[in-house]
């Protein structure tokens, strides 16, 4: 094939191709956890039938080839056997050596912690996480993505009713991304994140990291959101991971200015994407706030599970925010379940 071949990039391609358009961030800080207010009860758990949005794996893959480098990122094995991603100094997330769990790697097992956590299908991605892509080489982020589909391809057609792949990309070379995402969607029915730019935070990293994270986060939702992007696709379904970053706690100083300015509330704007709630799964008070905003019906449940320890905590933390049970019910099953029915989404 000659260069001048080569597939040409636009947004149809990159939406039309794929079911799901997903905005993914490069990290997923560990936040700071305010306490609960005193006196809160917990809810009862939920009906089964949750769909998780927003989870994490590691593939053989990756651990194949990071463990071959000498310089990181790679995976070295500590004096008590435990497997190690040691990330760069560079790293756009954890930015600390990461262990490596069974719930990172093992998909089989995984369906245990689904049943009993009341999840009936789950959205993998690669644990982008990590933060390490800008160190390695463009062809060799290239071979750990395309191993990455094909692995996680292997599970999703094992598990066709509880997995639903995610396609790993790689955003140093957008015209492979687009034919490995024609390909991963022409043949194993993966679905299609975007990815974003990199950052090197300089200190106090732990919090400049999130904030830059959920600064990335923000942006790219308010360009889905408020501009014209999505005007000619109206079939696309487009899910911003994380509450869509900031945007929740600040759209009403937007409101605010598109009010001064004589221009409709750009909320209304926003109904055409969905909101998952990823780590903000533990802070019922942001759950609930999004869905005061933006409205239960535009929401997704997303546990940002392996990093995340546990979905059955996540499901828990959304039953004690304060809102109603209609509301809860749409952003655990109903909402997902929709999706998941349109013909649109089917994978």
């Amino acid at each position: 094939m000659q260069e001048g071949d080569e597939m040409k990039i636009n947004r149809r391609h990159y939406l039309k191709i794929s079911s799901l358009a997903a905005i993914a961030a490069s990290l997923s800080p560990k936040l700071l956890w305010g306490s609960q207010a005193s006196g809160q009860t917990s809810q009862p758990e939920p009906t089964p039938g949750v769909i998780d949005w927003h989870s994490h794996w590691i593939s053989p893959t990756e651990i194949r080839v990071l463990s071959q480098r000498k310089t990181a990122p790679r995976i070295i094995t500590n004096d008590k056997g435990q497997q190690i991603i040691q990330v760069p100094d560079n790293a756009t997330g954890v930015g600390q050596p990461f262990p490596i769990f069974p719930r990172n790697t093992d998909l089989d097992a995984r369906i245990k912690h689904l049943d009993q956590s009341g999840v009936s299908r789950q959205v993998v991605c690669i644990t982008i996480p990590l933060g390490y892509d800008g160190a390695l080489s463009a062809e060799e982020h290239k071979v750990i993505v395309s191993g990455f589909n094909d692995d996680l391809a292997v599970y999703t057609r094992k598990y066709p009713n509880r997995y639903i792949g995610l396609a790993a990309l790689a955003s140093s070379d957008p015209e492979w991304s687009a034919r490995e995402l024609e390909r991963t969607h022409r043949e194993y029915g993966l679905i299609s994140p975007g990815q974003p730019t990199l950052i090197v935070p300089r200190d106090t990293q732990y919090a400049r990291a999130t904030l830059a994270t959920y600064a990335q986060l923000a942006a790219g939702a308010l360009t889905l959101g408020m501009t014209d992007f999505l005007d000619a696709y109206p079939d696309v379904s487009v899910q911003a991971i994380m509450l869509g970053g900031s945007l929740p706690f600040v759209m009403e100083q937007i409101q605010l200015q598109a009010s001064n300015m004589g221009l409709p509330d750009p909320v209304q704007r926003f109904k055409r994407i969905y909101l998952d709630s990823g780590p903000y799964s533990l802070l019922p008070r942001s759950v609930a706030m999004t869905a005061e905003v933006f409205g239960a019906d535009r929401m997704l449940f997303g546990s940002d599970y392996a990093p995340g320890a546990d979905v059955a905590r996540a499901i828990k933390m959304i039953n004690q925010a304060k809102l109603g049970a209609k509301e809860r019910n749409q952003i655990l099953i109903e909402n997902g379940a929709k999706l998941l029915a349109a013909k649109a989404v089917k994978v």
